[in-house]
């Protein structure tokens, strides 16, 4: 084999180098985009939780015939579950409690047949993202939502 036919194969270091730079900038300029995307993430979670823990006291008002209620309390971005345990929100998300007040507080209570009276919480991410959890005044059925109650 002569010197001619031996071909080297690879890549140099300045071409290495190149395509590092390259990626290296798409991914810088593709961050904020999955900082947005982890954010939305983030606050659909937070909705289904809180969507759970009302679900939880409505399926524990009917097995206990007892009524049971979840308290909300938004200054401080917090709620008890009808087990009165605590579940606070991430700090960078806002809670508006669309329910009717029990004991000076924004309540959701089901009665033992797991009505409720109805009602709307809003959480609201940063980047203004909104998630709704609502509660029919009719069925007692809780669903998580981006868009608000009327327009479903």
């Amino acid at each position: 084999m002569s010197e001619e036919e031996r071909v080297e194969k690879g890549f140099t270091i300045v071409e290495l180098l190149c395509v590092l730079i390259i990626v290296s900038f798409m991914l810088f300029m593709a961050f904020p985009h999955f900082e947005k995307v982890k954010e939305r993430y983030e606050l659909k979670t937070e909705a289904q939780k809180m969507a759970w823990v009302l679900r939880s006291a409505r399926q524990e008002a009917i097995l206990s015939g007892i009524s049971q209620s979840v308290y909300f309390y938004p200054l401080v971005n917090k709620y008890k579950d009808h087990k009165g345990e605590w579940h606070e929100l991430p700090s960078t998300f806002k809670m508006g409690v669309n329910f009717t007040t029990f004991a000076g507080r924004p309540a959701c209570v089901f009665s033992p047949e797991g009505a409720p009276d109805g009602g709307t919480v809003t959480l609201i991410s940063r980047s203004q993202f909104k998630q709704y959890i609502i509660v029919s005044p009719v069925t007692g059925r809780v669903r998580v939502s981006q868009y608000p109650p009327q327009y479903m």
